[in-house]
């Protein structure tokens, strides 16, 4: 018969109760500062030795910090290391950008970012990684260009983490599967002609130019810019407009939005500044 442990005698002890059964013979712990230097170590009241109660309790409470304290450790493999790199890492002003992204700022910018940055062979940096792995689980858009500018140690992070493993799914350095679809020059006078004719900036405007794929420059650009210096501030339909403009004008554009109106109303102001945004973004992934 094994001996019965300090352990399983305080718990015995708590189920019959202390006053059918004598406290077991055990370290008590020490008083704390202000209190009586008894055996039990607690008090109940001034001056007054705590009762056996509080006596077991503190003796349980004693033995559950040994226990923890004094756990062996487990036995663990190392993990293998991560294989090296071939691709370079992005310079460290586009890193912050990416951090910046990845934070909230121009959030809808992450997937050009990453199409951009795989397109020339970069991948992010090491410590971003984790986040950009996170989103593309809930984004699947974002997951051909991760694929690429993961690197080996995102592929290595992917298959260390079941949540991560859609990264081991494709082929390793494959580049990104949306392209762009560029519209052609006939397209493009067509569709601005409609901006120049319609009569008032509208929702059926808006929706048109939707189907309408960047990036926006030249004759189609200055129909659009037309449009959005000569609507009025309060117009509606200026935001969405706005909006759309941000994610589709070339940004090299940025200068000539930000001197359209001598006093921007603030769809036109946010237009401008993220135009600027994607325009530095872009040069640091040159």
């Amino acid at each position: 018969m094994s001996p019965v442990s300090p352990w399983e005698e305080l718990v015995s002890t708590a189920l019959v109760g202390t006053e059918r059964r004598p406290l077991p013979a055990g370290p008590a712990p020490a008083p704390g500062p202000g209190e009586p230097g008894g055996a039990g170590g607690a008090v109940s009241g001034p001056g007054e030795p705590a009762g056996h109660e509080a006596v077991l309790l503190d003796r349980a409470a004693l033995l559950v910090a040994r226990r923890r304290a004094g756990r062996a450790a487990g036995r663990a493999e190392p993990l293998p290391p991560a294989p090296a790199e071939r691709l370079p890492q992005v310079a460290r002003p586009a890193g912050r950008r990416l951090a910046a992204v990845l934070t909230g700022r121009h959030a809808g910018l992450l997937l050009e970012w990453l199409e951009a940055a795989a397109g020339r062979g970069l991948r992010a940096p090491e410590h971003l990684l984790p986040e950009l792995l996170e989103r593309g689980r809930g984004e699947r858009s974002l997951r051909p260009a991760i694929a690429v500018v993961a690197g080996a140690r995102g592929r290595w992070l992917a298959g260390l983490n079941p949540r991560w493993a859609y990264l081991l799914g494709g082929v390793a350095g494959e580049a990104p599967g949306r392209q762009a679809r560029l519209p052609d020059s006939t397209e493009r006078r067509h569709a601005a002609f409609r901006i120049r004719t319609a009569a008032q900036l509208d929702s059926g405007l808006v929706q048109r130019l939707q189907g309408l794929p960047g990036p926006w420059d030249g004759e189609l650009a200055a129909a659009v810019l037309d449009k959005i210096s000569g609507a009025e501030a309060s117009t509606y339909h200026l935001v969405p407009l706005c909006q759309l403009a941000a994610e589709r004008l070339a940004p090299e554009l940025f200068p000539k939005v930000a001197s359209l109106r001598p006093d921007p109303p603030p769809p036109v102001a946010r237009l401008a500044a993220t135009l600027r945004f994607r325009h530095d973004m872009l040069k640091e992934l040159q």
